[in-house]
């Protein structure tokens, strides 16, 4: 069985080079912080990653405590290559600490992974080359790479633990000390001395001119043993997003509970042509799982709340317009409000049950990450590689409160990925436009949306119409009642008319059940043709391959009488719904006077009936029309519309791209590289739109 696709966290380590006498107690604080994370209450389900840059001191300290630790697998990052790296330690005095360094080297693989940046870029535009990064007693390129490297892990991962004094102030730090590191992490800015810094690097881009500051966590070691504040502090949000992992990562685990959880390395298929790539592909796929099976849940649930406040409005009106004791003289009416006090606690526990299993968050969050996802893949795939070509740039810039939570869950899934990923085994490739190849980007989302728009489409009109047939049912009960009155009203001002109307009831009385259930059966008519026309096809003709309900649909002509022909919603239909529910009043008191009930009894009885029954029908209108506001299913079927138009659009504008005389594989791919941004940028924006305008419906509150 395949491991799952879990999301690992990515614990950064940045500290003093020396550290005198402390060793000892830093490397017990930074066995505790490890041990820590471990830990039932934070995060036992999750692949741990200790990203450091291997200097002495401190980041050598960290990883060899976390090289003995089972769950935690070291990621190593120097400035440059390894030869210019160990100029560091050529002093006598290093030698303890070199020996350290080639111990972490000498660990698994499984447990130890090593990368080494790419240089800085040098005035010229080229890289610097090796002899300029020489240790001397003042390099400030040399210096500057260091910079880079701290950035870098500040930069990657979700939690920073800095060994440092905890008042050590960032602008009396050198260029790539501690505290200047520190102070990105925790404020987000770079500073003047690190903007130069990412704008000579290939490792890491300027943020975009309108993003915000993205702070993150920092947990402070003092070697002096001060006492230094809960990492949590006041960066919130960063902290729910490692719960939000874990979360995610403990229902993945699920099938595999009873095994044990695998090293962050053993995630990625070392044999894929692109293992960060696979990785993500497959973390997509189970994400896209449980957002269908939330949503699912969430429907459902949303359907159990819309048919509990329907039950309670009949159960409320019941005991406050009818005497059940002359309907049903077994039923105590104390009962009736013991089951509308019942119904209101089981709709409070529904809500209850959807907040705490975070439906809407996974149906909803999961949706926007998993699109995230598909397009950092294809940009990938397109060997589009740099650091500014990444989805979370682009995806809930300026998100608050749950949106900043998951733009920086897709950030870390991404920063886990280029850090533990092996490099792809090709560049980019261009895009597959063959239909058939439906595998691929652009195929896989034609014949996606072609399939499912048209039937998203179909179930937004079927609810909408069954809302509208519901309110003029109401409406034509109303109607019944208002004439029933005004009978009533003129009853009174002629009694001579009375009699007559007696006798006329008395001769026909044994007629009266009958035309009340003839109306009943009329209404079973209607009902099914409604049911019918749900089935059926939309618009045109009967497909080859219609199966019994289209055929009848199709054959039949009573969708001209319910007003659904084409593209309405049923609000044209009231011309068989009013009347029809004005037939319900006249059908019971018809049934009621075939009783033997006393006329005048039958008149009130009627009368409070339809009273109950016009109010029921309007509010299983309401809560038809909850359901459908709830789903989206309007909203969702034009955006799936809308994006069907435009990956079609873009399949025709690469086919022209490749019908040019004279184009090669590089001006293709070129080409490519520019569309396929356009569109992921487009798609992420659709996504964010959707997401902004339904994340918060329709149980949790806005943050």
């Amino acid at each position: 069985m395949p491991l799952p696709p879990l999301i690992p966290i990515v614990i950064g380590v940045t500290g003093k080079r020396e550290l005198g006498d402390k060793v000892d107690f830093v490397r017990e604080r930074l066995q505790e912080a490890l041990s820590r994370l471990e830990d039932e209450e934070h995060f036992p389900n999750t692949p741990l990653v200790l990203v450091t840059g291997l200097a002495k001191g401190a980041d050598l300290l960290a990883a060899e405590v976390a090289l003995q630790r089972p769950r935690w697998t070291v990621v190593g990052i120097l400035p440059f290559k390894e030869n210019l790296f160990l100029e560091d330690f050529a002093e006598e005095a290093d030698s303890k600490w070199r020996e350290c360094f080639e111990r972490v080297l000498a660990a698994p693989p499984e447990r130890f992974l090593l990368k080494v940046l790419n240089p800085l870029r040098s005035p010229s535009g080229e890289p610097y080359k090796p002899e300029d990064l020489h240790r001397t007693a003042d390099n400030p390129v040399r210096r500057q790479h260091y910079e880079q490297v701290g950035l870098a892990i500040a930069d990657r991962c979700s939690l920073l633990i800095a060994v440092m004094p905890s008042g050590e102030e960032p602008a009396k730090a050198k260029v790539g000390g501690t505290a200047r590191i520190v102070q990105y992490k925790r404020g987000g800015k770079l500073d003047a001395a690190a903007r130069e810094v990412v704008q000579i690097s290939e490792e890491i881009a300027l943020p975009e001119p309108l993003d915000g500051e993205v702070k993150g966590l920092v947990q402070i070691i003092d070697p002096d043993g001060r006492k230094v504040a809960d990492m949590k502090g006041d960066q919130h949000y960063a902290w729910m997003t490692l719960k939000r992992i874990e979360a995610y990562n403990r229902r993945a685990r699920e099938p595999w509970a009873a095994t044990e959880l695998p090293a962050a390395q053993q995630l990625f298929d070392v044999n894929a042509d692109d293992p960060a790539g696979d990785y993500i592909r497959r973390l997509r796929r189970n994400l896209s799982t449980i957002q269908g099976q939330d949503k699912k849940r969430l429907t459902w649930s949303m359907g159990g709340l819309a048919v509990v406040f329907v039950v309670s409005v009949i159960i409320l009106e019941s005991y406050a317009k009818l005497d059940v004791r002359s309907l049903f003289p077994w039923l105590d009416p104390r009962w009736l409000f013991a089951g509308y006090v019942f119904t209101f606690l089981c709709g409070l526990r529904l809500v209850s049950w959807v907040h705490k299993n975070a439906l809407p968050a996974h149906a909803e969050d999961y949706r926007g990450a998993a699109e995230a996802m598909r397009v950092q893949v294809e940009w990938w795939h397109l060997g589009l590689r740099r650091p500014k070509d990444r989805v979370d740039r682009y995806y809930l810039v300026g998100g608050e409160g749950h949106f900043a939570v998951l733009r920086s869950g897709i950030r870390a899934v991404i920063d886990a990925a280029v850090l533990l990923g092996p490099k792809p085994a090709l560049g980019g490739q261009p895009l597959v436009l063959d239909l058939e190849k439906t595998s691929f980007w652009i195929p896989n989302q034609i014949d996606w949306f072609k399939n499912t728009s048209d039937g998203k489409h179909r179930a937004a009109i079927r609810w909408s119409s069954l809302a509208w047939y519901l309110f003029q049912l109401s409406v034509g009960v109303g109607v019944a009642i208002g004439l029933l009155m005004l009978l009533r009203e003129l009853g009174t001002r002629f009694p001579e008319v009375q009699p007559r109307a007696q006798a006329l009831v008395a001769e026909y009385r044994h007629w009266l059940p009958i035309f009340g259930l003839a109306a009943a059966a009329l209404c079973f008519l209607w009902a099914s043709l409604f049911m019918i026309w749900v089935r059926a096809p939309q618009q045109g003709s009967s497909p080859p391959r219609a199966n019994l309900w289209q055929r009848i649909s199709h054959w039949l002509w009573y969708r001209r009488l319910l007003g659904t022909r084409g593209t309405h919603s049923g609000k044209h239909g009231w011309r068989v719904a009013v009347p029809l529910g004005a037939l319900l009043v006249p059908a019971g008191i018809a049934f009621l006077l075939g009783q033997n009930i006393e006329a005048v009894r039958a008149l009130d009885m009627s009368e409070r009936l339809s009273l109950v029954l016009m109010i029921v029908l309007a509010a299983a209108s309401g809560a038809v029309r909850f359901v459908i506001e709830r789903s989206a299913l309007e909203a969702e079927a034009i955006s799936y519309r809308e994006a069907l138009q435009r990956f079609k659009a873009a399949r025709e504008r690469a086919l022209e791209t490749r019908s040019k005389p004279g184009a090669d594989a590089g001006t293709i791919l070129e080409a490519d590289q520019k569309l396929g941004l356009e569109l992921g940028r487009v798609a992420l924006a659709e996504n964010e739109a959707w997401l902004r305008a339904h994340r918060q419906r329709p149980f949790e509150p806005v943050t």
